[in-house]
């Protein structure tokens, strides 16, 4: 399980660098979106089982997207989306408070839906606005994802929500915002940022990525689904990777848009 988590994450990062590297930004728009459009597909099969369901939620997000690009992006402020997209997920806290107790068809339909878009808008921004900024949001995260990973598996004793997510700790948590903290750090000295407010902000960024973790757990919770897909050996599926980044790029998008000019 873990070699193949390993191969999986190196082959990952070796494909996104790649794309940096060699593909247009165009190019690495379209392929985000297509991303996404899976990210859509796997959370649409973990609220209803039937095809046809997925194909409209997918058709719906395809549609949303394409608006968005030739249209969305001209007519509305992307600041007062990336603070609403920040107080939405703060709504995710009471999802997160009420289960066990079942959570309506309709209500899962617009908070995927929502969580979907939202990111996608974010993480689109982030590439248009600074490829770099991109790489650097992407570090953040996922060394987030790394420390809590390690950290809980070597250290992890005390749960940090037994119901949603049996093998999340506190002690996870823990490593993973000293793994994020780290980074940033470094990150501030090799660019010469504003070190207290990157980390601070880090830390945010890394509190929001739990939210979108755990978030996710309890849809996956409630279809009886370990995974989301098994497209990725070791990791699950795509939403399973990027459910830390639906809450966490529009967090990243504020802070460039008000401290990180270019």
């Amino acid at each position: 399980m873990l070699k193949d988590r390993i191969i999986t994450g190196v082959i990952g990062l070796l494909i996104l660098l790649s794309a940096v590297f060699f593909f247009s930004e165009v190019l690495i728009r379209t392929i985000i979106a297509i991303l996404f459009l899976i990210v859509g597909w796997e959370w649409s099969s973990l609220i209803h089982e039937k095809k046809l369901f997925q194909i409209k939620f997918i058709l719906f997000l395809l549609i949303v997207f394409c608006f968005y690009q030739y249209i969305g992006n001209k007519l509305f402020d992307e600041k007062l989306i990336f603070y609403f997209s920040i107080l939405f997920w703060l709504f995710s806290l009471k999802l997160l408070h009420a289960y066990p107790l079942m959570i309506s068809r309709s209500l899962s339909i617009l908070f995927s839906l929502f969580s979907i878009i939202l990111g996608y808008i974010a993480i689109d921004w982030i590439i248009q606005y600074s490829v770099d900024y991109f790489l650097i949001y992407l570090s953040l995260v996922w060394m987030m994802d790394i420390g809590s990973y390690f950290g809980g598996k070597r250290f992890g004793k005390t749960k940090l929500a037994k119901v949603i997510s049996p093998k999340k700790t506190w002690e996870g948590l823990f490593f993973g915002l000293f793994a994020i903290t780290l980074t940033a750090f470094i990150i501030a000295e090799i660019n010469n940022f504003d070190r207290i407010l990157i980390i601070l902000s880090s830390l945010c960024m890394g509190l929001y990525s739990v939210l979108g973790d755990l978030t996710v757990s309890v849809f996956k919770r409630i279809s009886s689904k370990d995974d989301t897909s098994d497209i990725l050996p070791g990791h699950g599926g795509f939403l399973d990777r990027v459910d830390s980044i639906l809450p966490s790029a529009p967090l990243f998008a504020v802070i460039c848009i008000t401290y990180l000019t270019l």
